[in-house]
């Protein structure tokens, strides 16, 4: 299958779907990113020391992603 098929199909695809293949897309681009796995590994440091968002903060984050369909 050609990029510009993959393109023509995908254009079709409810909103929801093209929001969760562009979240996997991104998601496989940065997997093997040394970058962004340091990134993970501090926000992981973080998490551990108890440094956390809110429950408002969290459900602030949540709303947005219900909005947009995810």
């Amino acid at each position: 299958m050609k990029l510009a098929d993959v393109k023509q199909a995908v254009a079709q695809w409810p909103e929801a779907e093209k929001i969760h293949l562009a979240a996997y897309l991104k998601h496989i681009a940065r997997r093997d990113n040394p970058v962004h796995q340091a990134e993970l590994d501090r926000a992981c440091e973080s998490m551990t020391k108890g440094e956390r968002i809110s429950l408002e903060e969290f459900r602030r984050i949540e709303a947005k992603l219900t909005e947009s369909g995810l």
